[in-house]
């Protein structure tokens, strides 16, 4: 059997019965879920930063230290100002924020990369704005969304992606 409290205002009091009762446990699933999404966030930002020197150290093989630095900039700008832009919304940064940044990472060294290797294609400069705009409109209407989850993954990648592609 299974008795789901529809209001807990001691949890002490349930682990205690749990613990004092053979055959009783308490569960608190969404402490539980709550506590796996944050040691996943942790692997994957560790993970993040991992790739991110392996990424910078191959860019050195084809790019000179300036233009090495300037790719390796805009993730690292982009970061701050979702980072600043969640601050100031009074949001937390977690698993679905950190989601929306490893897809803007990889965006915007699309969007640099490209405009490096094809700097007066001006067809190339049309496409890529193009891409950014279908993006971040698509992602921008995630961020209306009155779900949590969707509405930060969609905030995050906005807010990352106009930043990519205005630097």
């Amino acid at each position: 059997s299974i008795i789901l409290p529809s209001k807990v205002s001691d949890e002490g009091f349930y682990k205690k019965l749990a613990a004092d009762n053979p055959g009783v446990y308490y569960e608190n699933k969404i402490a539980d879920i709550n506590g796996g999404l944050n040691k996943l966030t942790k692997l994957i930002m560790l993970m993040f930063a991992a790739a991110f020197v392996v990424i910078a150290i191959i860019m050195k093989f084809f790019y000179s230290w300036r233009e090495t630095l300037k790719i390796v900039s805009i993730p690292v700008l982009s970061i701050l100002v979702i980072t600043a832009v969640f601050v100031l919304a009074g949001l937390k940064i977690e698993f679905f924020c950190i989601t929306g940044v490893i897809l803007v990472f990889g965006l915007g060294l699309d969007y640099v990369i490209y405009r490096m290797e094809n700097k007066e294609n001006k067809t190339e400069a049309f496409a890529i704005a193009l891409s950014f705009l279908t993006t971040a409109i698509s992602f921008g209407a995630l961020a209306l969304s009155s779900f949590v989850p969707v509405h930060v993954i969609g905030l995050s990648i906005f807010s990352g992606l106009v930043t990519a592609f205005v630097c």
